[in-house]
């Protein structure tokens, strides 16, 4: 039977960011997805994106007209 995974992959774009990128604490994907939840554009740094809508990691990806993929 084949094993199935409950971790959602989604694309991001390559300019979503937040606190949480910034630690080394290496890949466990056991470990529970936790963080702040709060996210800013490097490319406009704030909390609004290029395209004047919200940044959120479930927001910002192809459906965006800012987005780039990684």
């Amino acid at each position: 039977m084949a094993e199935t995974s409950n971790t959602l992959v989604t694309q991001r774009c390559r300019f979503l960011t937040s606190k949480e990128m910034f630690y080394d604490i290496g890949q466990d994907a056991s470990a529970p997805q936790s963080g702040s939840g709060l996210f800013w554009c490097s490319q406009t740094q704030n909390c609004l994106g290029p395209d004047g809508s919200g940044v959120h990691a479930k927001d910002c990806g192809p459906n965006r007209s800012c987005y780039q993929e990684l």
